[in-house]
């Protein structure tokens, strides 16, 4: 690192220490001794654990929906239905994946998933009976 590179490095350090201090606080920091100059604290955001899990869930669950869509009269998604469908799929499983890891408690972690379900069944509904389109319509 040349002498410029470490004035801007210092001079950005000494900016951001409040907010280093807070990140201090976070829940997910690990500390990882040795995994910075002097054995310091190194930052690892909560990752997904299950992905091939939650992918096959999905991909089943679409799977399911392109079946019915062939018999199923009425039942009439295009390419962006289930584009959307496995977007917000995938957006369940990865925060219910993350609820998991962040709650202990077997009851924090239940209150975290039907919150979780809940908004997603909410979101759905309205998607479903069009409740969103009238409304973004109302103020074109």
């Amino acid at each position: 690192m040349n002498v410029e590179n470490r004035a801007i490095s210092d001079t950005l350090g000494s900016a951001f220490a409040p907010i280093a201090q807070l990140v201090e606080q976070l829940p997910f920091k690990e500390t990882v001794p040795g995994s910075s100059p002097g054995g310091g604290t190194r930052f690892f955001p909560m990752h997904i654990e299950h992905p091939t899990r939650i992918v096959t869930v999905v991909g089943a669950i679409l799977f399911a929906c392109l079946i019915a869509n062939f018999s199923v009269d009425g039942w009439n998604w295009g390419v962006l239905d289930f584009v959307f469908a496995a977007v917000m799929f995938a957006g369940v499983g990865i925060a219910l994946d993350l609820a998991s890891q962040r709650f202990q408690r077997p009851a924090q972690r239940m209150a975290a998933y039907v919150v979780i379900i809940l908004v997603f069944l909410v979101v759905w509904a309205e998607l479903a009976v069009g409740a969103v389109e009238t409304f973004i319509l109302k103020f074109l």
